[in-house]
């Protein structure tokens, strides 16, 4: 059972089928891409700690649960918003299961509280229990896509409600804001690019002591002489487009 609509008008959709998994908090079923309403699992390339100070693959281990979720099952996925890369926003059902409060009550999603409460005890649940995430410290993952450090742990939760700035919604799209679009070459996390290389991102913006804009890619001349420190203003960036866009000129060599 599929419902269709255009981005940008109110719609209802359901659809219904295997699904599979893109990362911890989106699936794919039929071709259509959703993103699981009012929560925030961490992106693939995002590790977390335990109390000992052992890094884990946080990011990868959340899309593992929902893969066992998801796994021979046949997924109801329903929503009537789009975010800002396309997919759509919706609740979906695994049988009798929510993915996206189970994934919570797991550990291994946050309730993503700037704009849906609606988890909020399923998180309290999973940080008394130590479950997942909460067994040692970590980022919130809307935290780690703009490359804060591990800062929550099971007794320093995030804010409740957050009181950041609340989604815009243009066009009927919701948008996060200050985020750029993702794109293929735009992994999760590409922000904190601004300040150690984000997985995927390994192009080094230099300023060298002329003031010039240089970049490097992997394997040139120079790209291994280059010491990258954000307070120099040298940045990392994920392709050639967003170097040139922002000032930086390809290196000579």
């Amino acid at each position: 059972m599929v419902g269709f609509a255009s981005v940008g008008t109110p719609f209802a959709q359901t659809v219904v089928g295997p699904a599979t998994v893109k990362d911890g908090d989106g699936l794919v079923i039929q071709g259509i891409e959703f993103r699981l309403q009012g929560i925030d699992a961490p992106e693939i390339g995002q590790d977390c700690e335990l109390l000992d100070g052992t890094s884990w693959p946080c990011g990868k281990l959340a899309a593992g649960e929902l893969r066992s979720l998801v796994e021979g099952e046949t997924v109801e996925c329903r929503g009537d918003k789009r975010d800002a890369y396309g997919r759509v926003l919706a609740i979906c059902r695994a049988g009798r299961t929510n993915l996206n409060r189970e994934l919570v009550r797991q550990g291994f999603a946050l309730a993503f509280r700037r704009y849906s409460v609606e988890f909020l005890p399923d998180e309290a649940i999973a940080r008394s229990k130590r479950r997942g995430l909460w067994q040692g410290r970590f980022a919130a993952p809307w935290d780690w896509r703009h490359g804060s450090p591990a800062t929550l742990d099971a007794e320093h939760p995030p804010e409740d409600p957050d009181k950041r700035p609340a989604s815009t919604t243009i066009a009927g799209i919701a948008r996060l804001p200050g985020l750029p679009e993702r794109s293929p070459d735009r992994p999760p996390g590409w922000q904190s690019g601004l300040l150690a290389e984000a997985p995927g991102c390994s192009i080094k913006g230099n300023v060298n002591n002329k003031g010039e804009k240089i970049y490097h890619l992997p394997g040139m001349r120079h790209y291994g002489r280059v010491v990258m420190d954000p307070k120099t203003g040298k940045r990392w960036f994920c392709n050639e487009a967003d170097a040139i866009g922002a000032g930086w000129r390809k290196s000579a060599r």
